[in-house]
């Protein structure tokens, strides 16, 4: 008897790639119009987008305003787990820039040997047409995120290091 394949929903490619979409959208310019989003700060994002309830401890930490989160969201097994892999796992955040890339929805810049990403005109499609129940409230955890793009990538692991120790 041959059995389906289980892939968790953290790990589909597509909606991972969605949720690229909309944090790029949001977190890759500052108010200047300054390319501010590397891989670094894309991958910590993710991280938070995903975990709701870190996104609070973190808007928390830097007494930062935080959006509503639902408690459905906040006191899930998933939401209290430590489960840390997507800040770790450079491979996964690699394989959503380059197939964001080739989709032609991706925007590169190098500098400072740093390399900084933005969305094209065809990226912005895309996050136009990611209009769902889940999609919006994805890109409502953004709007806090929107309040600490600017600190560095150090800064955003410090911040998280003290979640962690909290949560511990």
């Amino acid at each position: 008897m041959n059995t389906l394949p289980y892939i968790p929903l953290d790990e589909e490619l597509n909606l991972n790639i969605c949720l690229l979409v909309i944090l790029t959208h949001s977190l890759s310019k500052n108010k200047n119009d300054i390319w501010i989003l590397n891989k670094n700060k894309a991958q910590i994002f993710m991280y938070l987008i995903k975990n709701p309830s870190r996104l609070e401890d973190v808007m928390t930490l830097t007494g930062k305003k935080n959006v509503s989160i639902d408690m459905s969201e906040t006191y899930t097994i998933k939401s209290l787990s430590l489960n840390v892999d997507i800040l770790f796992e450079t491979a996964k955040i690699n394989t959503l820039l380059k197939k964001l890339a080739l989709m032609g929805g991706l925007s590169v810049k190098k500098n400072d040997d740093t390399t900084y990403f933005s969305l094209t005109d065809q990226g912005e499609k895309i996050y136009n047409e990611l209009d769902s129940e889940y999609f919006r409230s994805i890109k409502n955890y953004t709007k806090s995120l929107e309040k600490i793009k600017s600190l560095s990538s150090s800064k955003l692991n410090s911040i998280l290091n003290e979640v962690f120790k909290v949560s511990k």
